[in-house]
């Protein structure tokens, strides 16, 4: 998943944040949906836990 500027220059937990909220926007994560677990952020951008968990 490509990364915008914009995203590249924040903390990576502001990064994953960002995702989140960007997925939840249009409408890609719904109200019923679940958020990615620790372990799926970790795997996706590629941080430790304690970074998945900060958001």
């Amino acid at each position: 998943m490509g990364r915008s500027n914009f995203l590249k220059k924040l903390a990576l937990y502001k990064q994953i944040r960002e995702d989140i909220i960007r997925k939840i926007k249009p409408g890609r994560l719904r109200p019923t949906d679940r958020i990615p677990s620790e372990q799926e952020l970790m795997d996706e951008f590629r941080v430790s836990k304690i970074t998945s968990r900060t958001p």
